[in-house]
């Protein structure tokens, strides 16, 4: 008899058995519905097992296996697990509350398509002008602003800013102002816009950091406000995208993603760059932490609970004003991102 071992979000420092007759070392990562007392969680398979030290009586098993949402990787099990050892908190809070809520719930979870379309903005879209637009079509401009704002939309977030959205999408394919993906796309090679000419210092960092991409290192970028921290910021991303691999750019508060954001999307308007915090609602996290998760995403930029994002091409993080106090989590899971990201850098 098969045994799995499950994490479930309950503040006991313990897994949980659960009979699943099928299961292999390939569901570990995977997502399960399970009994717990009088009601239903999801939870995670950490292990798997063929024996127990509960009685076979007290024994349940899994009700459902989620096998429509990839599983968790490995090595960002080892991280909670880390976690879980250095912050002396429960192993299944810490896994269960680093997941997108919609991931987390009974109901919501069976909703989740991950194989759902997403349309991108091309290069040719971006650089259309809405004031050629006709004035009285206000769907169609707002489609293509808001296209032009964010970079990617699913069918849902379309057809929420106008009823017309099939027809209008269809129109945009038509005339090569958006592509259609899936989350399970490989990443394009990043088309890049010529870069700025960096002066000295900067073209030091940039040379110094690119050549130590091949292996774990940090680096301390330190410079007064208006000193072309950024510029390095995306100069080095830049040759990390070229090999292929993912970017994490951590920033201590939401407010400071929009002009990142804007600055990302400008300089890499082909590629696919998405935002993981807060203000998102529950649906668009869900769909951003998916595309990460899938290493379609190109580009994650989020606020501290994103150093837990699944990203199977990792190649580069960064934290923006890493000294900021915003970094570390004050109450439930207590942690500091950026000294999770040294160690997750290590680990990757």
């Amino acid at each position: 008899m098969t045994i799995v071992r499950v994490a479930l979000n309950v503040p006991i420092d313990s897994l949980f058995d659960y009979r699943l007759p099928d299961a292999s070392p390939q569901d570990i990562g995977r997502l399960v519905r399970v009994p717990f007392g009088k009601r239903r969680m999801v939870g995670v398979i950490v292990d798997c097992v063929h024996d127990t030290q509960v009685k076979p009586q007290q024994l349940k098993a899994v009700d459902e296996v989620i096998r429509t949402i990839p599983p968790l990787p490995p090595i960002l099990l080892k991280l909670f697990t880390f976690c879980n050892h250095y912050y002396h908190h429960p192993i299944g809070m810490i896994i269960m509350g680093c997941l997108p809520a919609k991931l987390a719930g009974v109901k919501s979870i069976s909703k989740i398509n991950t194989e759902q379309a997403f349309f991108m903005l091309t290069e040719a879209g971006r650089l259309v002008s809405i004031d050629t637009l006709p004035v009285r079509d206000k769907a169609q401009r707002s489609l293509l602003t808001q296209l032009q704002t964010v970079g990617t939309l699913t069918s849902k977030q379309a057809k929420a800013i106008s009823r017309r959205a099939s027809q209008l999408i269809a129109l945009f394919l038509t005339r090569a102002w958006i592509e259609e993906r899936h989350s399970v796309t490989p990443s394009i090679q990043p088309k890049l816009i010529p870069m700025p000419t960096l002066n000295a210092e900067q073209a030091d960092a940039v040379k110094s950091i690119v050549a130590a991409l091949h292996q774990f290192k940090t680096w301390l970028l330190h410079g007064i406000t208006g000193s072309g921290k950024t510029e390095v910021y995306l100069q080095v991303i830049a040759a990390v995208l070229q090999q292929d691999r993912q970017v994490l750019i951590l920033v201590p508060e939401i407010n400071l993603t929009p002009q990142l954001e804007k600055g990302f999307r400008d300089r890499f308007p082909a590629l696919s760059v998405i935002c993981l915090h807060s203000k998102l609602n529950a649906t668009e996290r869900t769909q951003n932490w998916l595309l990460a998760q899938a290493g379609t995403a190109n580009i994650v930029l989020g606020t501290r609970l994103s150093i837990f994002t699944p990203l199977p091409k990792l190649g580069l993080i960064i934290v923006d004003e890493e000294h900021d106090p915003s970094y570390k989590q004050q109450d439930g899971f207590r942690y500091s991102a950026r000294d999770v990201a040294i160690f997750r850098a290590k680990q990757t």
